[in-house]
């Protein structure tokens, strides 16, 4: 049974559930769908209806790394006009608990339009053999964020979740795959591979949704065009590009996020500083380095305000955007909370003054939230691929 906290028909709230990353990314599906930028959107529509899949059997393959709980392959599924061109979409996520999340999203839209509107069947599969494995913690990029650990027999538990849609149904054919992994792994497990099995054929098009500001991005989108086929299609929306802003002012915002953002920023390998705070913008600078060609861009603030617009007493916020915002709350306490990994300039006393003042903003729809992202793109020259 699907908890309220993770149930995106549920209201959550914050005082009751706490902190509950699937519920955040419920949360804020709202949010995304008011800020993507709907100029690059229908760039990447326009695109995909003109542009023939990659492989021999009429297959469009779409590559999602960070997937969270389904909500960019909803929008896709919904919004795409391939015809009835076969569809293969891989989702991956290194959280089975967002895996199973989108799967449980995508079988409740799968399921009404197929039963609904037509006689196609939704078929859950899973190979018999992928659980029971040995748990063996691994290791896997972006801890800090929305990266966490994962354990082997997680990550093989959801290695062959399928939900595949017949020919009939109003969507067309679709084949939607689950992996739990790490992105990036997964990408370079792939890259290598030229050959012509299915598994292993090049993507038509690689999304990345709020994605590559948890990354070095110059390091990373390498890995990622390896994965799409010469002339493929990437589209990365909801960048963060250095802007947090609360209203109403306090004396302390101007501290607060200069030290938030300080700490999104991170040393590589070589040493050299990775500006996760400022992702947007890098994102138009390495995309091209990359062997990319940026044929869209745009603005994807997000924008949190309460209204009055509803049939009730007073302001409010929309759907479950007061979870979001403690969610916000919640990352700026515990980026400036003086961990060994994350040690503030700012008095402890002077954080926590902050966020309860914040809070209780929220509690009386009184805080606005504005940051700013960009949304990108854009086509691939012959991505390179290791021999």
């Amino acid at each position: 049974m699907e908890s309220a906290a993770c149930d995106p028909s549920q209201h959550f709230s914050f005082a009751q559930v706490g902190f509950n990353y699937v519920a955040y990314l419920h949360s804020k599906r709202s949010v995304d769908a008011r800020a993507l930028n709907a100029r690059v959107w229908d760039a990447l529509l326009d695109k995909v209806a003109v542009t023939p899949p990659a492989g021999r059997d009429d297959e469009f393959r779409v590559l999602e790394v960070g997937c969270g709980v389904g909500d960019m392959c909803v929008r896709f599924l919904t919004c795409a006009r391939r015809g009835r061109r076969k569809l293969r979409y891989v989702l991956v996520d290194n959280k089975l608990e967002n895996l199973e999340a989108a799967r449980r999203g995508l079988l409740r839209l799968l399921g009404d339009k197929a039963l609904a509107r037509s006689p196609g069947k939704t078929h859950v599969s899973r190979r018999a053999d992928s659980q029971d494995r040995e748990s063996v913690s691994v290791s896997v990029a972006g801890d800090h964020s929305v990266h966490a650990k994962a354990s082997f027999e997680k990550r093989n538990a959801a290695m062959d979740m399928q939900i595949c849609v017949g020919e009939s149904s109003t969507i067309g054919p679709a084949c939607i795959e689950f992996v739990c992994a790490d992105a990036l792994q997964y990408c370079t497990r792939s890259k290598s591979s030229e050959h012509e099995e299915q598994e292993n054929a090049p993507f038509d098009l690689l999304i990345a949704a709020a994605f590559l500001d948890l990354v070095d991005i110059r390091a990373s989108l390498p890995i990622l065009f390896s994965c799409l086929k010469a002339r493929g299609m990437f589209y990365f929306p909801i960048n963060f590009d250095g802007t947090t802003h609360f209203s109403p002012s306090l004396h302390e915002d101007e501290e607060i996020e200069q030290e938030f953002h300080a700490h999104m920023d991170m040393v590589n390998e070589s040493g050299a500083t990775v500006s996760q705070s400022r992702a947007g913008r890098k994102l138009l600078e390495y995309i091209p380095r990359a062997g990319g060609n940026i044929l869209c861009a745009g603005s994807s603030a997000w924008v949190v305000m309460p209204s009055t617009g509803f049939q009730t007493a007073g302001p409010r916020y929309e759907e479950n955007e007061a979870y979001f915002l403690h969610c916000i709350l919640s990352f700026i306490e515990d980026t400036l909370s003086g961990s060994e990994m994350c040690s503030s300039k700012i008095d402890q006393d002077t954080v926590m003054r902050y966020i309860q003042r914040r809070r209780a903003h929220v509690d009386a729809a009184e805080l606005s939230y504005l940051a700013h992202n960009v949304d990108v793109f854009g086509t691939v020259d012959v991505p390179m691929r290791n021999k």
